[in-house]
């Protein structure tokens, strides 16, 4: 069941960043607050100033990525271990939140009764080619789930590593204590209104385009470079306008009302998506935007 969990959380996590919306999609978008792009070559950042007795960290994660290109680095390591806290999206130790996404990954009735032949056939098609077993064996999991566990499964490598459990590991070793930033139910809910049901269905038929982006990104990400991700994570597509309001903005601005009381309490060290810190949604900006200094650390 352990194994189910990690699968379960790390695809939904990725499903947020990488289920794919065909360039037919794509929306004209508004006008946008000019913003530099991110020059800098680090997914660490420091949180000091506006009142903070400790600094606090922000770190750019990549939910799924290949073993070839994973690196915990020490200054990395060392600045967890000078926290106070672990904060993720979702605090995959706690017993809770595994539960709630254990109740998250089912629907309401089976994948059989709600998907018309057509749309069942293309789903199984693909559950078939990448996990290797008919749809029926998922028959009560949602399609976002299913989706998740392909995504997992599409992984151009034959090891693939979790920023998030990697980092469990380390409070785990040395007391720190974890959190979350965001609730389960949350988080399934932005899911759900960025990639509805139909939509997802759409993109199945979609998902080859993933293997050369995943590789492509995992090499950027290796390299420090933050804006390139984030480039390569939210192009047209990848991610229409309504994807990025629900999976990004919206939760970007939550999760910026919430941190300066977290910060305020105690030292944290935040580990969340890394297109989350990018553009003038991006969590580097709204915390500037609050008063706080938020600087790039480098090995």
């Amino acid at each position: 069941m352990k194994k189910t969990f990690k699968i379960f959380a790390a695809g939904i996590a990725l499903a947020g960043l990488f289920v794919l919306n065909g360039p037919a999609q794509a929306q004209t978008k508004t006008k946008a607050t000019v913003v530099k792009p991110i020059k800098e070559k680090t997914m660490l950042w420091e949180i000091t100033g506006n009142g903070l007795q400790k600094p606090s960290y922000l770190f750019g994660t990549i939910h799924l990525i290949c073993a070839e290109n994973f690196e915990i680095k020490p200054v990395v390591a060392e600045k967890i271990k000078r926290s106070d806290r672990l904060v993720m999206e979702l605090d995959f130790s706690n017993k809770e939140t595994l539960a709630e996404l254990q109740k998250g990954m089912m629907g309401e009735k089976p994948l059989s009764q709600t998907l018309n032949a057509t749309d069942y056939r293309t789903v199984d098609s693909l559950v078939q080619l990448k996990v290797g077993a008919p749809l029926k064996n998922f028959d009560m999991l949602t399609l976002q789930t299913i989706s998740s566990l392909i995504l997992t499964k599409s992984a151009p490598c034959k090891e693939s590593k979790s920023f998030e459990f990697e980092f469990l590991k380390i409070a785990a070793d040395h007391k720190i204590a974890t959190g979350q930033i965001e609730g389960v139910a949350e988080q399934l809910g932005y899911l759900k209104k960025a990639y509805s049901d139909e939509r997802t269905i759409a993109d199945f038929k979609n998902y080859d385009q993933l293997t050369n982006m995943l590789t492509a990104m995992g090499k950027k990400y290796q390299q420090g470079d933050l804006q390139l991700v984030y480039d390569a994570i939210t192009a047209p597509q990848y991610m229409d306008e309504t994807a990025m309001k629900y999976m990004l903005t919206e939760r970007n601005h939550n999760w910026a009302q919430r941190m300066p009381q977290m910060m305020a309490k105690e030292s944290n060290f935040f580990a969340v998506g890394a297109a989350h810190l990018v553009g003038e949604n991006g969590m580097i900006h709204l915390l500037r935007a609050k008063g706080y200094q938020v600087k790039p650390i480098f090995k």
